[in-house]
């Protein structure tokens, strides 16, 4: 397989907008936004879905200088895979908690809501950190695919 060199305006805009993007995720990190994401997913799947992430940025470095794209791709269609089972692991555990039976009991409801806005939470999480990484990756792709 031959390697192709990336034009030098290619590596420009790649450089270009992953520092616009690392100013804005770490502005995120600076206000809170990123730990709250962090400790609001009890399962830790935002962890793993930014592991699988950083994993892609390497790869694209790599590319840069002449490595494989396709990996690109499919790292971050597994980004969107692991935020929607993220999501159906956050919807399961919402209503876990949720007994039909106990509705009418006040003290029991507590329980409920709590249960339902943890895995409310778990859900709306990992679904961002799955799209988002997932979206970076894919500008990536397309900028060293141009």
């Amino acid at each position: 397989m031959t390697k192709h060199r990336i034009p030098s305006m290619h590596l420009a805009r790649l450089a270009a907008f992953n520092l616009c993007a690392m100013a804005g995720l770490f502005s995120l990190w600076i206000d809170g936004w990123i730990m709250m994401a962090v400790d609001g997913d009890a399962t830790k799947i935002t962890l793993l879905i930014a592991a699988l992430f950083i994993v892609g940025l390497i790869v694209s470095a790599r590319r840069a200088f002449g490595g494989e794209i396709r990996v690109i791709r499919q790292v971050a269609n597994s980004l969107v895979m692991l935020g929607l089972i993220g999501t159906v692991i956050g919807f399961i555990i919402a209503l876990s908690g949720v007994d039909p039976a106990a509705a009418g009991d006040i003290t029991a409801i507590t329980g409920m809501v709590s249960t339902l806005i943890s895995g409310i939470g778990v859900a709306l999480y990992t679904t961002l950190a799955g799209s988002v990484f997932s979206l970076w990756l894919t500008v990536n792709y397309n900028i060293l695919h141009g």
